[in-house]
This record gives C-alpha cells, sequence and structure tokens, in this order.
C-alpha cells in the first residue's frame, strides 16, 4: 500500500486513540527504532509525534498485511504531505538495519516489507 495511504491511515488512528493495541504496538515499534538508532533520541520531546506517526505507518502497514510502497525519495512530497522530510533517512536506516526489506540493496526503494525482526515482536503483541 502506497505510503502516504498508510501515513494517513496512521495519523487517523493515532488521533482518535481508541485502539489500544494499535497504541501499544506503535510504541513498540518506536522502542525499537530507536534501539536500533533508526529514529533519534535528541528532542524526543519535540518530535516525539513523527517518530510514533513514523511508527505507526508501518504498524498500519502490518495490520493491512502489505508493504510500503515507496513510490518517491523526493523530500518535497513528503513535505506536500506534511510528513517529515527525515522519514526518508529513516526508511533508509530501517532497511540498512534490516527491520524493513527493500528489492534494493540499501535504498527504501520500492516495496517494503516488514523484517522478521519487527514482525516477530508484532506478532508476539497480537497473541
Amino acid at each position: 500500500m502506497n505510503l502516504f495511504v498508510l501515513l494517513g491511515k496512521a495519523e487517523a488512528k493515532l488521533e482518535t486513540g481508541d485502539d489500544p493495541y494499535f497504541n501499544e504496538a506503535t510504541e513498540l515499534v518506536t522502542c525499537i527504532l530507536r534501539t536500533e538508532e533508526v529514529l533519534p533520541y535528541k528532542r524526543i520531546t519535540l518530535n516525539g509525534g513523527l517518530h510514533q506517526l513514523f511508527s505507526g505507518i508501518i504498524v498500519a502497514a502490518y495490520e493491512a498485511e502489505t508493504s510500503i510502497d515507496v513510490t518517491s525519495r523526493h523530500t518535497a512530497t513528503y513535505h506536500e504531505y506534511g510528513f517529515t522530510t527525515k522519514a526518508v533517512g529513516w526508511l533508509d536506516k530501517a532497511v540498512t538495519k534490516g527491520l524493513l526489506l527493500s528489492p534494493y540493496e540499501d535504498k527504501a526503494k520500492g516495496a517494503l516489507t516488514i523484517g522478521p525482526l519487527l514482525t516477530t515482536y508484532l506478532d508476539d503483541l497480537l497473541a
């Protein structure tokens, strides 16, 4: 599913806050991404919402059992959708760390699938 469609779904779920599983899964993914140094620790109070939204995209893709389709790497496109331009770098780091799997070597491009580490933790949370 397109990254920006998943962004809309994640944003809607996080705004309503009425899905405790989604909220907990998003927190878990955010913690994993910070531990793996995909998301920075600096200025968490300022950027924590963006980190949650980024993690929410991954959880929304997991729930929909779909890939995260990165159709653009242009930061202007991310800005147009009201999302952080840092997302491209975060996606690249997630691919480099094996948290997301890409058909391209070290680039977040095309259909990204959720890697085994994140899948295992999200499966355990659901059980």
